[in-house]
C-alpha cells in the first residue's frame, strides 16, 4: 500500500474478519481511515475492533452476507446514518 493519506475517509473492508480483508482493515487503519468491518461472523469482527482500536479511528461493525442483495443494501444504509 502506498503512503497516501486516508485520514477522515472511510473504508469498507469486506471479509474483515480474517485473512486479506482483516490485514486490510488494519493497513487502512494505520492510514489513519475510519472503518467498516463487514463480514458474516460477528464475534470475530469484535476483535478485528479490538486490534485496530489502537490507531484512534472509527469503526463500524456490520454483521452481513454480501451475496445477499438486501443485507448489503442495509449495510449501505447503515454506513451512510452514521
Amino acid at each position: 500500500m502506498n503512503n497516501k493519506d486516508f485520514k477522515n475517509k472511510v473504508v469498507i473492508i469486506t471479509g474483515a474478519s480474517s485473512g486479506i480483508g482483516e490485514a486490510s482493515a488494519i493497513q487502512f487503519a494505520k492510514k489513519g481511515a475510519n472503518i467498516v468491518l463487514v463480514a458474516r461472523r460477528k464475534e470475530k469482527l469484535l476483535v478485528v475492533e479490538k486490534k485496530i482500536s489502537k490507531f484512534n479511528v472509527k469503526t463500524l461493525v456490520c454483521t452481513c452476507n454480501v451475496s445477499q442483495k438486501s443485507q448489503v443494501k442495509q449495510m449501505i444504509k447503515d454506513v451512510l446514518e452514521k
